[in-house]
């Protein structure tokens, strides 16, 4: 993990001084449109800073969609984020959505040794956007590396309250019939539906948005 840090750590400072070679301007804090080529940035320092600009890029990232008696606490229930941060490797891990980030995440703590499974909604890991193909043929090459994979399976509810992370799972569309099963992970990963990170204070100018998307012109 300490290598990790180191590697993030240079590559941020890289990042800056990119920013600084090309004159760039790099400020820290929380925007929120003001206009429709206006933001106002409340600064992590302190005090307020307005921009304005012909052109403004909306980058807020992405967020792990909630599960019932799931808090993300990046310890126990966590997302890709915590997967980076774990301290240890965990003995079970189970990871909600076969997206490209959770499979990622997923491979990564098998090879260092946890029983992995993916629960997925769909009847393909990658996503509706992957090719058929390819989410087949990456299916069984993460199979060879012992993942296990419930297919067309949802998610019901968690229970964090003993040793173990509790979840029920039950047969989704096009599943196959079966009765409701607990998984009891030492880790969970929520990686399923991954949602737009819209945390931005929208008032003055009527911006259209809804919880996981912009509406655009």
């Amino acid at each position: 993990m300490s290598a990790k840090d180191e590697s993030v750590a240079g590559l941020t400072k890289g990042v800056e001084f990119l920013f600084n070679k090309n004159g760039v301007e790099y400020i820290k804090g929380a925007a929120s449109f003001t206009g429709e080529h206006e933001v106002k940035v409340t600064l992590n320092d302190g005090g307020e800073q307005t921009i304005t600009g012909k052109n403004i890029v909306i980058a807020t990232g992405s967020e792990a969609t909630p599960f019932p008696g799931l808090e993300v606490d990046e310890t126990r229930i966590i997302t890709s984020t915590g997967a980076l941060s774990l301290k240890e490797v965990p003995e079970t891990m189970v990871v909600i959505g076969g997206g490209i980030i959770g499979l990622e995440m997923g491979s990564v703590w098998s090879r260092l040794g946890a029983k992995v499974t993916v629960v997925e909604y769909l009847g393909a890991i990658g996503g509706p956007g992957m090719d058929a193909e390819l989410a087949k043929d990456s299916q069984k090459f993460l199979k060879k590396q012992k993942i296990t994979f419930k297919m067309n399976t949802k998610v019901v509810s968690g229970d964090v309250s003993g040793e173990k992370v509790k979840l029920e799972v039950e047969a989704a569309k096009g599943g196959k019939n079966e009765t409701v099963s607990v998984l009891e992970p030492q880790c969970q990963m929520v990686d399923a539906d991954k949602k737009s990170s819209l945390k931005l204070m929208l008032f003055s100018w009527p911006l259209v948005a809804d919880p996981s998307q912009l509406v655009l012109d």
